[in-house]
């Protein structure tokens, strides 16, 4: 997952309404020294871009009433170079497959992240907590639909064939 010498680079979400709280991992990662960044959502240009965040404090109600990074934070540079991303979604598929809340702010920035990674010939491992609850055996997904690699939920470890 990271080079020899290397920090890791995880993207991130804070957790909102039912979803997994993540936020104990996060301490984790900025206990070992881990670059983390979180989303920050445009709704003028319908794009997500992350910060770099190293606290809660780090953070501002934004965007669909969501934890943001304020932009005091440095955006982070290259997220191509994001070793790990932790996905949040409504729901999941055992092929891997998720639906989020309905913006496509994921969908899009995993297809940028894909086609940068496909250039740098590196690709984040993209992981989604959830409850059992939330993961079905298939759901009904559109092409622009974006899956994930790993889901995690509170009984078991999903890892999707391709």
């Amino acid at each position: 997952m990271q080079e020899r010498n290397s920090r890791p680079t995880v993207l991130v979400y804070w957790p909102f309404r039912s979803e997994v709280d993540i936020r104990p991992f996060v301490t984790w990662a900025w206990k070992q020294s881990w670059n983390v960044a979180a989303p920050r959502v445009d709704r003028s240009l319908a794009t997500m871009s992350f910060y770099q965040i190293k606290e809660p404090g780090d953070l501002r109600l934004g965007a669909y009433g969501i934890m943001e990074p304020d932009l005091a934070q440095p955006l982070l540079s290259r997220e191509e170079s994001a070793d790990l991303i932790i996905v949040p979604g409504a729901a999941f598929d055992r092929r891997g497959n998720r639906i989020g809340y309905g913006g496509g702010y994921y969908d899009k920035k995993f297809e940028q992240l894909l086609h940068a990674g496909d250039k740098a010939g590196k690709h984040p491992l993209r992981v989604a907590p959830a409850f059992e609850l939330q993961v079905f055996e298939r759901l009904p997904v559109e092409q622009h639909d974006m899956s994930v690699d790993v889901i995690v939920t509170e009984n078991e470890e999903i890892k999707p064939c391709s």
